[in-house]
């Protein structure tokens, strides 16, 4: 059995991804998830497992995050997700929201 908390392995962060809005039509594509897995890859953010969470799905900085670009990483964080909404708003429920957006959306 393997389990696994958080990744900063790109193909892994995209079925996590995949799994936290599903039919939504996740793809490493740059219209969806290719400036957050870039993120992910960077090991500047970490995207948890869905189903260790209850698919609620909470994006942590990782090693590399830099407080100084926050707001730069928090708006594609923000970007991919509005869009992945669009694409299947059911999903919304599995994202929890900090009051000050710090690393998660």
């Amino acid at each position: 059995m393997f389990i696994q908390f958080a990744t900063c392995e790109r193909k892994r962060a995209l079925c996590f991804l995949q799994n936290s809005y599903p039919n939504g039509r996740i793809a490493d594509t740059d219209d969806s998830a290719k400036a957050v897995l870039d993120l992910v890859e960077a090991d500047i953010v970490r995207i948890p497992d869905p189903y260790m969470y209850g698919l609620r799905v909470a994006i942590r900085p990782s090693t590399h995050w830099d407080e100084n670009k926050k707001s730069k990483y928090i708006a594609i964080l923000k970007e991919f997700h509005n869009r992945a909404l669009k694409k299947n708003p059911e999903s919304q429920n599995n994202w929890q929201r900090k009051s000050d957006g710090e690393g998660m959306l």
